[in-house]
């Protein structure tokens, strides 16, 4: 990571990685395969959490459903 050139922002799609300064070219090809790999990982990070959640709510409801037996068989 020490001979890394920083950036911003990740390419986008199709565009050409040109030289720019007076720094090492990048290899294009690996740079992009991190980029995707980055992508990859957000959006099934994302997926995740999403699926967590409604476990979650899902785990809620079924809780409250076997309070409302308990208190109907008690008569409350």
């Amino acid at each position: 990571m020490k001979d890394c050139c920083a950036m911003d922002m990740p390419v986008e799609y199709g565009i050409r990685m040109t030289k720019d300064g007076e720094d090492k070219l990048v290899n294009p090809t690996y740079y992009k395969s991190l980029v995707g790999c980055l992508r990859y990982g957000v959006f099934f990070v994302s997926v995740i959490v999403i699926g967590l959640e409604v476990m979650m709510i899902a785990t809620v409801l079924l809780d409250m459903y076997f309070i409302l037996i308990i208190l109907h068989s008690l008569g409350l």
